[in-house]
């Protein structure tokens, strides 16, 4: 039997979303509720590497099926976690290290990293089409958070932990809303001489080889 230590991160991620309701989900549930409660820190998998997760748990029997009707003769299987996949859950959240490695990946500071070959105005349209999406997150967070108070649904004892992370996300959109705003402002000044100074004073690099 395949060793519970080398679970994925992706693993880990599913059955957190099994656990936080101890519900019954299909592997297309647990997408949407990954794509809701995890998307600004954790990346959503595919519909297809979520089942294959599901299944290597499902041997190790960290989760268990079962069989559900979707009306007329349609039918799918759901999941939810065992006990051992519970226990397993608790340790691996217990052994978390500072050590781990956060990745990041940008695109918006990529394109504007590399932005040197292509006007400055164009450069500005990229920032402000991230900044009007952080705007909308931050809208949508923000009510969600005042539809869960009206709801009774925050404060609740078992949703402490997540309603922190929701708030470190809301203080997160909102640093995110100024460092853009920043960083709109800085590309704002380069026009068209300041980039031709800039260039022609480039150090000398290594030529190209073709």
């Amino acid at each position: 039997m395949e060793n519970e230590a080398e679970l994925s991160l992706t693993a880990f991620s599913v059955l957190g979303i099994l656990s936080l309701n101890g519900e019954l989900l299909t592997a297309g549930e647990i997408k949407q509720r990954s794509t809701f409660a995890l998307r600004f820190f954790w990346g959503s998998p595919a519909v297809s590497h979520i089942r294959r997760e599901l299944h290597r748990m499902l041997d190790l029997g960290l989760v268990e099926e079962r069989e559900i009707s979707l009306g007329g003769v349609r039918r799918a299987q759901a999941f939810q976690t065992t006990p051992s996949g519970e226990q397993r859950l608790r340790q691996w959240v217990a052994e978390g290290s500072g050590e781990e490695a956060v990745v990041t990946r940008n695109p918006l500071l990529l394109r504007v990293f590399l932005g040197r070959e292509i006007p400055a105005a164009d450069v500005l349209k990229i920032i402000d089409a991230r900044l009007q999406q952080v705007e909308d997150e931050l809208l949508d967070v923000l009510a969600g958070r005042r539809r869960g108070d009206d709801l009774g649904l925050t404060p609740h004892p078992d949703r402490l932990f997540s309603a922190a992370v929701s708030d470190y996300t809301i203080r997160q959109l909102y640093f995110d809303q100024g460092n853009l705003r920043q960083l709109r402002d800085t590309v704002a000044q380069y026009d068209e001489t300041t980039e031709n100074a800039g260039r022609a004073s480039t150090m000398t690099l290594r030529p190209r080889i073709d």
